[in-house]
């Protein structure tokens, strides 16, 4: 088995590259190889999120929000042909 470890930087530098509103975070805490950077690299990514100008809701939240727009119509609502 490959142990790849990664620092908290590089979490930090990831998780906040890759959040986007709309984003759902999920980090877990247990089962990886390095749960303890996972867990020590969250205080600072809550910072930085924040930062962006974005917040964090509860899933309660999330479910009871009213959609902002449809997503506009599929003028060929098919899917494609799939070629092998």
């Amino acid at each position: 088995m490959v142990s790849i470890m990664v620092t908290k930087k590089a979490n930090i530098q990831r998780m906040t590259h890759l959040v986007r509103p709309g984003s759902i975070v999920l980090a877990h805490d247990g089962g990886t190889l390095n749960c303890e950077v996972v867990v020590a690299a969250l205080p600072e990514f809550i910072d930085r999120v924040h930062d962006k100008g974005l917040r964090f809701v509860t899933t309660s939240e999330i479910l009871a929000a009213k959609p902002t727009a449809a997503p506009p119509a599929q003028s060929n609502p098919s899917p494609a042909p799939v070629r092998s």
